[in-house]
């Protein structure tokens, strides 16, 4: 009798799963590296920096999704690490970072076209390990360690101005998991600035309603994870704690106020660059292990998601 209890709830879990979501090997990453940043332009993934087994990555390259190749992009002028990036139109804008362990508020535009790198406007507050995500014509700046980690930056693209909001991240974190669902920001686990310690928190901002909302809380303590949107459904992979000294290779999906476990990323990391070209969910390096043997780590696997 037991046995055909878990043999029926197998078939109703496996039923639940899209017949066609499945996870593929993409083409490995020319060097291996942790923490890069990535973003899609047009066919292409932009990937910048990230850290190597030896020292921070200068080094930055385009995927042409297309032609299904790697090739080598500009040297970004600086070495920045834990920083963040965004699209807009055919450049990509990156911010914050630590450069030479400082915490930085220098933001670089990258032209794709010209294949040229410009300073720009510095945010207001340094920041690095933040979370950085475009809603139509703002730029969202979140979390992160530096100066007032609490304080939400907004950049207006078409005016080209910073301005800080008084809308405050209610649980001030860093290396969170970050994507937009329904054109409100989700924020998913991260490190907590006060305490260092790994949270499972989940917390919404809707710009619109200018109003903080929070959802039912990951079913694991996470940090460095990736996110995104699909079908109007929130999935997480992968990411670490430090209490275990563990990396995940779990996937969780959140729809209908709850959330569940689905396909496992096959490969288990953290720090990975996540881009979502809007057909597959591309999952870009990382580190395989937690704790500070993360440096001795970097992986040049990337995987693909598609539903």
């Amino acid at each position: 009798m037991a046995i055909g209890l878990r043999y029926l709830i197998f078939l109703l879990l496996i039923s639940s799963f899209p017949a066609n979501s499945k996870w593929e090997d993409g083409i490995p990453m020319p060097q291996a590296k942790s923490g890069t940043v990535a973003t899609v332009i047009g066919n292409n993934i932009i990937l910048i920096g990230g850290k190597s087994i030896i020292d921070g990555s200068p080094v930055s390259e385009i995927f042409d999704i297309k032609g299904n190749i790697w090739h080598p992009i500009s040297i970004m002028p600086k070495q920045l690490i834990g920083t963040r990036i965004v699209n807009i139109g055919d450049k990509c804008l990156v911010c914050g970072g630590f450069n030479n362990q400082k915490v930085t508020n220098e933001c670089w535009i990258y032209d794709v076209l010209l294949s040229l790198w410009v300073r720009t406007d510095s945010m207001p507050l340094a920041r690095a390990e933040h979370s950085m995500i475009r809603i139509n014509n703002k730029i969202y700046v979140l979390g992160g360690v530096g100066e007032e980690p609490e304080r939400l930056m907004i950049y207006n693209i078409s005016k080209k101005r910073w301005s800080i909001s008084k809308y405050n991240l209610p649980t001030v974190r860093y290396s969170m998991a970050t994507t937009k669902l329904n054109d409100s920001i989700v924020t998913i686990g991260g490190v907590q600035v006060s305490s260092n310690k790994v949270t499972s928190v989940v917390e919404v901002f809707d710009p619109e309603k200018k109003k903080w909302t929070r959802l039912k809380d990951l079913p694991q303590k996470i940090a460095s994870a990736s996110a995104t949107e699909i079908n109007s459904k929130l999935h997480v992979v992968g990411g670490k704690t430090f209490s275990p000294l563990k990396t995940y290779d779990t996937h969780y999906i959140y729809f209908n106020n709850d959330w569940s476990e689905r396909e496992p990323m096959p490969t288990p990391r953290h720090d990975m660059a996540s881009v979502n070209n809007g057909k597959k969910w591309y999952i870009i390096g990382g580190a395989v292990s937690p704790g500070i043997f993360s440096i001795f780590s970097p992986t040049d696997v990337v995987e693909i998601y598609s539903q």
